[in-house]
């Protein structure tokens, strides 16, 4: 079995006006796909992708407390050719997440700091079997979230943010074209591999 991914992360820009107005926000993509091979014959497993936009506003109250709300823009999608008829699922969501970030500790260049969210987001299905185009499930989701982050000072202008992990709750309720209704929740804290990187500058 072979297997083939693609990974991009590219972290757009957070500027602040004044030291007081902040904007910024990344963009994330991806794709993966596999394929096996039996003695002559090789066969192409499913393919995915995933596009994501965040930009960000947000504004200090003073040095050390800001307040400021993430716009989460997603579109993902799979294409399945190895069924007898050709598969594929769009999935398109929007979502906002409001935040409180306070600066606990400064030591010198470094600034450690935590940021509150709670979040709401939305989501819809369609799926496209050979010509045929049908609805699938919509989704709810609401997520409340403590993550710390570190910042670190380049020069009077410029620094490097990073999150890493966090302690959150999520819930997500799906609901099927034909009514039935689902639900799944995490509560968990995970300091482990979730790296998110950003820049801010100053005027």
């Amino acid at each position: 079995m072979k297997k083939t991914a693609l990974f991009l992360m590219v972290v757009v820009f957070s500027t602040t006006l004044y030291s007081q107005v902040f904007v910024g926000g990344s963009v994330g993509f991806s794709v993966s796909g596999s394929s096996t091979t039996l003695g002559n014959t090789t066969v192409d497993g499913p393919t995915y992708s995933n596009f994501s936009v965040v930009p960000m506003v947000g504004y200090y109250l003073n040095s050390q407390m800001a307040i400021g709300a993430e716009f989460g823009l997603g579109l993902s999608s799979s294409n399945n050719n190895a069924t007898p008829t050709a598969t594929k699922t769009t999935t398109t969501s929007f979502g906002i997440s409001p935040f409180l970030r306070y600066h606990l500790i400064e030591m010198g260049p470094i600034s450690l700091f935590g940021q509150g969210s709670v979040g709401i987001g939305f989501g819809k299905t369609k799926i496209k079997s050979g010509n045929v185009s049908s609805d699938g499930a919509k989704t709810t989701s609401f997520e409340i979230a403590v993550r710390p982050g570190i910042s670190y000072k380049l020069t009077d202008q410029i620094a490097i943010e990073a999150f890493l992990g966090g302690l959150s709750y999520d819930l997500t309720t799906e609901k099927q074209p034909n009514g039935d209704k689902g639900k799944d929740y995490t509560l968990g804290l995970n300091l482990s591999t979730a790296l998110n990187l950003g820049f801010v500058y100053k005027f």
